[in-house]
C-alpha cells in the first residue's frame, strides 16, 4: 500500500504538492499556537509549591473607582509574619529600577587586601590600647569601611571598570525568598544574603562583568557608584518561563541601610510602593478564602488610623501572576487569558481550514479515482478494505505534511520572538505528543469523508449534485473563516493606528529623556540644564519625575482649600520645573504656568480635576489651594491645563496635578530641534556625572511599549489572515479543478455553440461569487461580534463600520476571482473537440 501511495503522489505531483503544502501550513500554524500557549501557561509552574504560593497585593476603594497596586506598604511583611502564623513562609522583594552597576575584575582582591591590611593595623592598635575590647568587631568594622573607601574612590574613575545600566532582573531580596522559589546555586547559598553589602549574580551576568562566573566570587560590584557590594554567590540562569528572572540580587539588609536612595520607609503604612512585593506560601489543604477574609480584617485594623483607610490586601495566586494586568508592574512579560483564548480560536480555525482544503483537494480528482475504485471492487475488494487503504494513504500524506510543518515552524519561530520570548525549540516531548495526537486526529477528520465517498458502492453517483453541495459547504466555511480573519486584521490595524495617532494632550515628538540614578545629584542636574541652554539645538529642557504619560504613576490623596479632611479619591501627580509645560507642549486653558524658585508653592491641575472639584468653568478653580497627602505644604492653583493621557488610552483620564517639586525630579527631558545634538547631550551629561552610564531614549520609543499587546495582536492577525487566505486559495483551486473536470464536456459544447472565453469565465465566476457572498453573510456578524467585544477594553476605540466589511468582501472577491480565473482560463482555452472526444 505504501508503494502504491508513493506512486500516486509522484504521478499527480502538482495536486499532491498543493495538498501537502496546505495541510503542512495549517499544522505548522497550530503547532506554533500550541507552543505559545504551552509556554505562556507554564510560567513558574516549575516551582515545587506552585499551587500554594500567593502574592499579596493591594486594592484601594475610592469614590471615583477602584485602584489596584502590585505592591504593599512596607509595614505589611513583618505584620504578616506576626499575625498569620499559618503562613508557612513569607518573603519580601523590592525591584531596583534603572540602577547602575560597575565592576573592575581585580577590585575585590585589591579591596580585600587593603581592607584586611588596614583592619589588622587598626585591630592591633586597639588591642594594645584596649586589651579587653572585641577585636573581631573592629576588624569587621574597619574592613567594611575600607571596602567602601577603596571602592568608592575607584568606582567610575578607572577606565578599565565595566559599567552597565541594569533595567531588568535586579532586586533587593531576603534569604527567605529561596524558601519559596527554588533556583539552582552554582556557588554559595541563600544565607549569603543575610548580610548587608552583598550581591548574588546569575551565571550570564557574572560572565558579562568578569569573563567567567568562577572569577566573580569575592569581587566587588558598586551600586550607583556609591555602595560597594561583595559577590557572595552565583545562581544558575533563570528559565525563560519565569516572572522573576533573577540576574542581580542584592541583600535586603543593604536596602534597609540605604533607604532614602531607593524609596524605602521601614514599617510604613501610609505610603504604597509598587516595587515592594510580598509573597507567602500557604500550607497544604488551606482554604485561600479563609485567609482572604482574615486579610480584610487585618487591613481594617492596620489602615484605620492611616490617611487612606480604604485599602484591602488581597491574595493573588501565583498561577494568575502572569495574566493579571492589574498587578503586572514587576512582571517583565505579561499575558492574558483573553489573548490565549483568541490565539487558540485562531489556531483551531486555521487547522480546520487546512483539513477542509485537504478534503477538497483529495476529492477533486474523483473521476480518476472512481475508475480505480470500480476496478478494485470488480476484483473483489470490500468497502472496509478500501476505507482502510484510503485512510492509510491519508495518514501517509499527513505524516509528510507534519514533517514539513516542523521545518516551517522552526523557520518561523525567530520571527515570532517579538510576540513571545519562548525558547526556539520545536523538538520537545510535549510537542511530539501534540503532533502525534494531531496525526491521528487529522487523519480521521480529513480522511473519513473522502474515504467513504470514494469507496461508495456507486462511485460515479457520488459526485453528482449531492456530493457537490457538501463541497460547497466546505468552501463557504473556508471563506467565512478567512473573511473573519480579514475583518479582525483591519480592525486591529485601525485600532493600533488610532492609539498611535490620538491626541494625547501633549506633544511627544522629538522629546528625549535621560534617566538619573539612585543617588541623583540635583545640583549637578541644574548645572547641566544651564549648560545645555547655551546650545541652539535644544528648544526646551526640563527636570521632571516622569513624562505626562508613563508606565508608572505617583498617586495620592489631597486636601482642598485649607481643609482638615482628606479627599475620598486620589490624584495623579507629575513633577517638573517651570519648563515642563513648554517641553511637553501641555496646553493651558485657564490661568498661567507656575514659576521657578525654591519656595514657590504653585501648581497646575487638569480639566478632569477641575470638574471633579465641582467647577464647570476651569478658570473658577484658580486661586484655590491644594495639599498633597498630610505631609506636604499648601500650593495655590494658578492654572488649568487641557487633559492629557496619564497612562494609556485603555484607561480614563485621571484627575492630575503638575507641580514644581524639584527633589522628586530625576529625569532630564529635552525637546530637540536637531537630532544630531544627542551626541552633544551625551558629552555634557557625562561631564556632569562622570562614571555614570548615559541612559537616554526618545519618548516615542518608550510609548510604543504601552501598546505592545495591541501591536502584537495586529501582527498576529495579519500573519494568520495571510495563512487563511493562502489556504483558501488552495481550497478554491481544488474546487475549480473539480468543476473543470465535471464541466469539461459542457464547456466543450458551449464553445462549439459559440460561447466566448468571457462566457466560460463567467460560468465559473458566478459559482464562486455566490459562495463568497454566502460566506460573507456568516463572517460579517461573527467578525463584528468578536472585534466589538475586543474593543471594549479601550476607552478610545475605533468604529467597526461599513468600511471594514466592504474592504473585507472586496478583498475576498478579488482573491476568489484571481484564484479561479487561472484554472478557468485554462479550461476555457482548451480545444472543445478534444474535450468532447476525451469525454
Amino acid at each position: 500500500m505504501l508503494k502504491i501511495t508513493i506512486r500516486r503522489l509522484l504521478r499527480f505531483k502538482k495536486a499532491s504538492l498543493l495538498n501537502i503544502a496546505g495541510l503542512a501550513i495549517g499544522i505548522a500554524a497550530s503547532l506554533i499556537v500550541f507552543m505559545i500557549i504551552r509556554f505562556e501557561t507554564s510560567f513558574d509552574t516549575q516551582q515545587p509549591n506552585y499551587k500554594n504560593i500567593y502574592r499579596i497585593v493591594t486594592q484601594t476603594d475610592y469614590s471615583t473607582g477602584v485602584q489596584y497596586n502590585s505592591g504593599v506598604s512596607t509595614g505589611v511583611p513583618d505584620a504578616i509574619k506576626n499575625e498569620f502564623p499559618q503562613m508557612e513562609k513569607v518573603a519580601t522583594l523590592q525591584m531596583i529600577e534603572g540602577a547602575q552597576f560597575s565592576a573592575e575584575e581585580n577590585a575585590g582582591r585589591n579591596v580585600e587586601d587593603n581592607a584586611g591590611k588596614n583592619a589588622e593595623e587598626n585591630a592591633g592598635g586597639n588591642v594594645e590600647e584596649n586589651a579587653g575590647r572585641n577585636v573581631r568587631d573592629n576588624v569587621g568594622k574597619d574592613a567594611g569601611d575600607n571596602i567602601r573607601k577603596n571602592t568608592g574612590n575607584n568606582a567610575g574613575k578607572n577606565t578599565s571598570a565595566k559599567v552597565f545600566k541594569e533595567d531588568h532582573g535586579t532586586y533587593f531580596i531576603e534569604p527567605a525568598w529561596f524558601d519559596l522559589f527554588h533556583q539552582k546555586w552554582l556557588s554559595g547559598d541563600p544565607s549569603q544574603l543575610a548580610a548587608p553589602n552583598t550581591i548574588v549574580l546569575d551565571k550570564t551576568t557574572a560572565e558579562k562583568y568578569f569573563g567567567t562566573w568562577k572569577k566573580a566570587i569575592g569581587q566587588i560590584i558598586t551600586l550607583d557608584n556609591k555602595y560597594p557590594l561583595k559577590v557572595a554567590g552565583i545562581l544558575d540562569n533563570a528559565p525563560a518561563n519565569t516572572d522573576f528572572p533573577l540576574r542581580m540580587v542584592v541583600s535586603f539588609e543593604t536596602l534597609r541601610q540605604h533607604p532614602d536612595d531607593y524609596s524605602y520607609v521601614k514599617n510604613d503604612w501610609g505610603g504604597m510602593n509598587g516595587q515592594h512585593q510580598v509573597f507567602v506560601q500557604l500550607p497544604e489543604n488551606t482554604d485561600p478564602a479563609t485567609i482572604s477574609n482574615r486579610l480584610k480584617t487585618f487591613s481594617k485594623e492596620h489602615y484605620t488610623n492611616q490617611l487612606i483607610k480604604v485599602r484591602t490586601l488581597l491574595l493573588l495566586p501565583l498561577s494568575e501572576n502572569h495574566f493579571d494586568n492589574r498587578f503586572s508592574y514587576i512582571v517583565p512579560h505579561v499575558s492574558s487569558h483573553t489573548r490565549l483564548l483568541t490565539l487558540t480560536f485562531i489556531g483551531v480555525l486555521i487547522l480546520l481550514m487546512a483539513i477542509i482544503n485537504f478534503i477538497n483537494l483529495t476529492t477533486a480528482p474523483s473521476a480518476i479515482r472512481s475508475k480505480e475504485i470500480g476496478i478494485r471492487k470488480v476484483l473483489g475488494s470490500l468497502r472496509r478494505q478500501l476505507i482502510t487503504d484510503l485512510l492509510f494513504e491519508t495518514a501517509i500524506l499527513v505524516t509528510v505534511a507534519i514533517l514539513l510543518a516542523i521545518g516551517i515552524a522552526q523557520l518561523s519561530l525567530p520571527v515570532l520572538r517579538g510576540f513571545t520570548p519562548m525558547p526556539i525549540a520545536v523538538f520537545s516531548i510535549e510537542n511530539i505528543v501534540f503532533l502525534f495526537i494531531l496525526l491521528i486526529s487529522v487523519t480521521l477528520f480529513a480522511g473519513i469523508y473522502p474515504a467513504f465517498i470514494l469507496s461508495g458502492y456507486q462511485p460515479l453517483k457520488a459526485f453528482k449534485p449531492a456530493g457537490f453541495s457538501v463541497r460547497r459547504g466546505l468552501v463557504i466555511t473556508q471563506f467565512a473563516i478567512s473573511q473573519i480573519m480579514i475583518i479582525g486584521t483591519i480592525v486591529a490595524m485601525e485600532q493600533v493606528h488610532l492609539l498611535q495617532s490620538a491626541d494625547l494632550g501633549f506633544n511627544k515628538e522629538a522629546v528625549y529623556t535621560v534617566h538619573g540614578f539612585g543617588n541623583y545629584d540635583l545640583n549637578g542636574a541644574n548645572a547641566l540644564k544651564t549648560r545645555l541652554k547655551q546650545y541652539a539645538g535644544f528648544a526646551s529642557i526640563t527636570l521632571a519625575n516622569m513624562p505626562p504619560t508613563a508606565n508608572s504613576n505617583w498617586m495620592d490623596v489631597f486636601y482642598f482649600d485649607q481643609g482638615a479632611t482628606p479627599s475620598n479619591y486620589n490624584i495623579d501627580i507629575r513633577c517638573g520645573d517651570a519648563d515642563y509645560v513648554r517641553t511637553f507642549g501641555l496646553q493651558l486653558i485657564a490661568g498661567r504656568n507656575y514659576q521657578d524658585g525654591k519656595n514657590i508653592r504653585e501648581l497646575l491641575i487638569n480639566q478632569t480635576f477641575a470638574k471633579q472639584l465641582g467647577y464647570k468653568d476651569p478658570a473658577s478653580a484658580i486661586g484655590h489651594t491644594i495639599k498633597i497627602s498630610n505631609t506636604g505644604e499648601w500650593h495655590q492653583i494658578v492654572g488649568v491645563i487641557k487633559d492629557f493621557t496619564n497612562n494609556s488610552l485603555r484607561e480614563q483620564v485621571r484627575p492630575s496635578v503638575v507641580m514644581p517639586w524639584r527633589e522628586a525630579c530625576w529625569l532630564t527631558c529635552i525637546k530637540l530641534t536637531d537630532f544630531k545634538m544627542i551626541d552633544v547631550l551625551k558629552d555634557e551629561w557625562m561631564k556632569a556625572f562622570p562614571g555614570y552610564v548615559f541612559n537616554g531614549s526618545f519618548l516615542t520609543q518608550q510609548m510604543e511599549n504601552y501598546y505592545q499587546q495591541e501591536q502584537q495582536l495586529s501582527l498576529l492577525y495579519r500573519l494568520f489572515a495571510g495563512i487563511a487566505i493562502f489556504i483558501s486559495c488552495l481550497g478554491l483551486y481544488g474546487m475549480v479543478s473539480f468543476m473543470a473536470v465535471q464541466k469539461k464536456k459542457e464547456i466543450g459544447i458551449r464553445k462549439v455553440l459559440g460561447a466566448s472565453v468571457m462566457n466560460i469565465l463567467y460560468l465559473f465566476w458566478k459559482e464562486f461569487l455566490t459562495l463568497t457572498g454566502m460566506a460573507f453573510l456568516i463572517a460579517a456578524p461573527a467578525g463584528w461580534w468578536l472585534m466589538n467585544n475586543w474593543l471594549q477594553n479601550f476607552t478610545l476605540r475605533t468604529d467597526v463600520g461599513a468600511t471594514v466589511f466592504l474592504t473585507a468582501i472586496a478583498a475576498s472577491v478579488a482573491i476568489a476571482l484571481l484564484t479561479v480565473s487561472h484554472k478557468a482560463m485554462t479550461a476555457a482555452l482548451t480545444n472543445p473537440v478534444q474535450s468532447i472526444q476525451t469525454e
